[in-house]
C-alpha cells in the first residue's frame, strides 16, 4: 500500500518540514495538509515519518544555535527558564494518544490554521519591554502546549506569549527555538518507547532512501530557514504570515471539511 509514496514525496515533505518548522506557520499542520492532499493520510501512519523529519530540523537547531545552547546550559537563570517552560508538557503526556488522533481528522485543520492566523496577528503588536521571569516562562510553556494540535504554530504561540510578557522580539524568537530542542527530543524519546512496545509494527515499510531523503531535506532546508529568520525576520512580518495562515485555513476547510 506504500508503493505510491515515492522518493519525490519524501523529499518534498522534508523540505516543507524544514521551511515551516521555524516560520510561524505550523510545520505539523503543513505536513498533515500535504499528506492528506496527496491522498496518503488514510493509508499510511505518518507519525514515525513526521518525527524523523522533525529530527532533521533538530540537528539544524543544534548547529545554528550552538552558542545559545551553551549559554543556556551554563547560565543557571536561562536553564531554569527553559525548564519552567517545559513543565506544562508533562501534564499532557496522558493525553498524547488522543492528541495524535487529531492528525487523522483533517477537517479540523483549517480551524487550527485560522487560530494560528489570529495568534500571529496579535503577536504583531508591541507590548512593551519587561524583564524575563519564571512566571512568563511558564506562560510561554503553556502556550507551546497548544502546538500539539496540527495547524497551531508552536513558534507563533510562544512568540505571542513572550511578547505579551514583555520579552523583546529577539529574546522571544531565540527562546522559542531553544525550547523546541528538548520538546523534539522528548517527542523522539516517546515515539521510540512506543515503537519498542509495539515491535515497530506502525512504521511504514518505506525504503531507507525515502527516510534518508526526508531527514536530509528537512535538515538542509531547516538550516536555510533558521539562518534566514535569525538574520532577517522582523515582528511586523507576522501580519503577512497571519494572512498566509488564514488563507491556508480557508483552503483546508474547503478541501477537507466541506
Amino acid at each position: 500500500m506504500n508503493d505510491s509514496f515515492s522518493f519525490i514525496h519524501a523529499l518534498f515533505l522534508g523540505i516543507v518540514q524544514g521551511l515551516t518548522e521555524f516560520l510561524p506557520v505550523s510545520s505539523s499542520g503543513h505536513l498533515a495538509f500535504f499528506q492528506t492532499l496527496f491522498g496518503f493520510s488514510k493509508e499510511i501512519n505518518f507519525v514515525f515519518f513526521n518525527v524523523l523529519c522533525h529530527a532533521g530540523t533538530l540537528f539544524a537547531i543544534l548547529i545554528v544555535l550552538k552558542k545559545d545552547i551553551l549559554k543556556a546550559l551554563t547560565s543557571k537563570n536561562e536553564f531554569l527558564l527553559l525548564t519552567t517552560a517545559l513543565l506544562p508538557l508533562f501534564f499532557l503526556l496522558p493525553f498524547m494518544s488522543a492528541i495524535k488522533e487529531l492528525f487523522k481528522k483533517t477537517e479540523w485543520l483549517g480551524l487550527f490554521f485560522i487560530g494560528t492566523a489570529l495568534i500571529l496577528y496579535l503577536g504583531s503588536f508591541n507590548y512593551g519591554t519587561r524583564p524575563k521571569t519564571f512566571k512568563s516562562a511558564l506562560f510561554i510553556g503553556i502556550s507551546q502546549s497548544l502546538a500539539l494540535f496540527p495547524g497551531i504554530s508552536r513558534s507563533g504561540a510562544t512568540l505571542l506569549s513572550a511578547r505579551v510578557s514583555g520579552w523583546t522580539f529577539d529574546q522571544a524568537l531565540r527562546f522559542s527555538f531553544l525550547l523546541s530542542i528538548p520538546t523534539i527530543f522528548g517527542a523522539l524519546f516517546l515515539e521510540a518507547l512506543h515503537l519498542i512496545k509495539e515491535g515497530g509494527s506502525s512504521i511504514p515499510n518505506f525504503s531507507i532512501s525515502i527516510y534518508f531523503a526526508a531527514f536530509t531535506a528537512s535538515f538542509l532546508s531547516g538550516l536555510f530557514s533558521l539562518k534566514w529568520i535569525l538574520k532577517r525576520f522582523r515582528q511586523k512580518e507576522l501580519r503577512l504570515f497571519s494572512l498566509y495562515c488564514f488563507l491556508m485555513g480557508l483552503l483546508s476547510l474547503y478541501l477537507f471539511a466541506f
